[in-house]
């Protein structure tokens, strides 16, 4: 299968070169995994206070990783930049190559919608992620002028592709997702392949970048009315509690869609502590401070193992999941005064985290109260899954959430404050040189 596909995608990306003749074809594209569940951005996981390193961890790793723990400018990114851009470049191949292909039958047209439907969403989850890290933090009094990234909707390689503005990026991936609703199919048994299930929570992901809570909370409860499986860490055919290394086995029955950041050597086990502070909100009879967490061989700290890739690498779990859409909705229904709903959801979450009979139900009928702690909860449930960097952004808007980064590094301490220009990093110096797009600041 692979093989077979690589024939197109190591050609130049311009379909004067290489057409895809048939459905096949097409859907043999969209399920390269590396080049389309694998190998998104991890620098803002990076920047993110999840973790830290000593000083030899931070020495040893690679001269990006370096620059972007302490928030130092760096425009020498292009790899991030690129991988995104080709994934981009093939769903584009696929769309267009979609149009010239002849449907013979009922089969293939619903064959033919699917592959749509997924190239759309793929193009909208790549948008996404590149926006959380190149593009300022969506702001509907700003959005129409902050610079967007170049939105490239074409295979071809030819011709000028100019930035957009923040509000025409993010058009541009509600769109995609959108037209993808209505192509894909409920769920799927695959969990590399894109559904309505995944849409719908990319959606509630990107509403939730944007601030836009009530949406958020409207299509996670949309994802969750087609697919709510959370699994009972007290005992679950996809939990291994004596595994040291990876407790959670690939393609668990949490995860709606597999999607994957690259390999990092900072990130590595050997390499980056978890925050100490966080650590500490884990109460003893929850049962993620357990499959989450190692302690150290050197007990210096703990290393964080309950990655939802199944695997050991120091690539992170970036994929939509059920538990994240009961935190999206909770979160939401909280933010629009709806208590019991909100109290419903963080319930049905954490009575599958807890130790049985030592979970006590939440009761909190304080607002502000109540939005703290899924906030925290929020925190310590997607520890690690790409999403801390989007949330900071977006809390730094409200004052009883902002928080400044800080790290230390050979005695030397770094701070990164709400609102700095930092949180947005600097585009490779190649696509400026070459692109003639305007660099952030």
């Amino acid at each position: 299968m692979f093989v077979r596909c690589e024939k197109y995608l190591a050609a130049k990306p311009d379909n004067s070169l290489a057409i895809p003749q048939t459905l096949n074809d097409l859907e043999l594209m969209l399920n390269n995994y590396d080049a389309l569940n694998a190998n998104y951005i991890a620098a803002g996981e990076l920047a993110t206070d999840n973790y830290y390193l000593t000083n030899s961890s931070w020495g040893s790793s690679r001269t990006d990783e370096q620059y972007y723990y302490i928030w130092k400018p760096y425009d020498d990114n292009g790899g991030d930049y690129y991988s995104a851009y080709r994934a981009i470049a093939t769903v584009n191949l696929v769309l267009e190559s979609l149009k010239g292909i002849k449907l013979n039958s009922k089969v293939d047209s619903v064959n033919a919608n699917e592959i749509k439907g997924s190239a759309l969403f793929f193009r909208g989850f790549v948008y996404w992620e590149l926006a959380q890290v190149f593009c300022k933090n969506y702001n509907s009094k700003t959005a129409k002028t902050d610079l967007g990234l170049p939105l490239k909707t074409t295979s071809s390689t030819i011709g000028d592709f100019p930035r957009s503005t923040v509000d025409k990026t993010y058009q541009q991936i509600i769109g995609d997702l959108n037209l993808a609703l209505y192509l894909l199919p409920d769920t799927t048994n695959y969990k590399y392949k894109a559904s309505k299930a995944a849409a719908y929570g990319l959606l509630s992901r990107t509403y939730l970048s944007m601030c836009e809570y009530k949406l958020a909370g409207s299509y996670a409860d949309s994802t969750l009315q087609l697919y709510n499986t959370l699994m009972d860490y007290n005992g679950s055919p996809y939990i291994d509690p004596a595994s040291s290394t990876m407790p959670f086995s690939k393609w668990n029955s949490e995860i709606i869609i597999d999607l994957t950041s690259k390999s990092t050597k900072a990130l590595a086990r050997t390499r980056a502590i978890v925050d100490t502070a966080l650590y500490a909100m884990y109460d003893k009879d929850d049962l993620r401070k357990m499959l989450f967490f190692q302690e150290n061989s050197n007990r210096t700290g703990y290393y964080f193992k309950g990655n939802y890739t199944g695997a050991s690498s120091a690539a992170m779990f970036y994929g939509i999941t059920t538990d994240e859409m009961y935190l999206n909705r909770a979160e939401c229904a909280t933010r629009d005064n709806d208590l019991t709903q909100a109290l419903s959801d963080i319930n049905t979450l954490l009575q599958n985290r807890f130790e049985k009979d030592k979970f006590v139900p939440i009761f909190i009928d304080n607002k502000d109260s109540l939005l703290r702690f899924i906030l925290r909860e929020r925190r310590k449930e997607l520890i690690f899954r790409g999403l801390r960097w989007t949330d900071l952004r977006r809390l730094n808007e409200e004052d009883a959430f902002k928080v400044i980064l800080t790290r230390e590094i050979d005695g030397e301490v770094y701070q990164l404050k709400p609102g700095d220009d930092r949180y947005t990093f600097l585009l490779p110096y190649v696509v400026i040189q070459l692109g003639g797009v305007e660099q952030n600041p």
